[in-house]
């Protein structure tokens, strides 16, 4: 059984801003995203990212995405010098047309098995899910539409 776990992607946060909610970041389309194999792909899209803290999940806020909302259920981030670690868990919650979806659960059984998950983690990463469907479907923040503030004056201070 393979234990190792290996980062999943790498991408450079710009104007990573802190708050009561936690870490919040811009990524712009066309940054470079490294990969676990040392590939390199380009972001698409415009993303605002919060990294919630103590929470087991992590968002991005896409602009002109077939997915508006892209959540990794993953372990609580922990900052560092300006440089943001968290593990992705493979569990997604997704925003696409309106209806939130759940995806990549064969994933996360797989990966739970094959990487030895910690059942602390494998609980936390159900209960999550749950949670952030819950929460997109009341329209809680910060799945309350209010991010297109913030992003819109993270998009212009980095603009400069």
């Amino acid at each position: 059984m393979n234990k190792t776990w290996r980062f999943h992607r790498s991408v450079d946060l710009h104007q990573l801003d802190t708050d009561d909610f936690g870490h919040w970041g811009y990524i712009r389309s066309g940054a470079e995203v490294t990969t676990f194999d040392e590939s390199m792909t380009r972001f698409d899209f415009d993303a605002l990212v919060l990294f919630p803290t103590g929470c087991w999940w992590s968002v991005m806020f896409l602009e002109g995405a077939p997915v508006n909302v892209h959540v990794d259920i993953a372990t609580p981030a922990i900052v560092t010098g300006g440089v943001v670690t968290t593990v992705d868990l493979d569990l997604d919650v997704v925003v696409r047309g309106g209806e939130v979806v759940l995806v990549d659960v064969d994933e996360f059984d797989d990966h739970r098995v094959h990487h030895a998950y910690p059942d602390v983690h494998v609980r936390a990463a159900g209960q999550a899910a749950r949670d952030v469907q819950a929460m997109i479907v009341a329209r809680m923040f910060p799945f309350d539409g209010s991010h297109t503030t913030r992003m819109n004056r993270i998009r212009d201070r980095s603009a400069r």
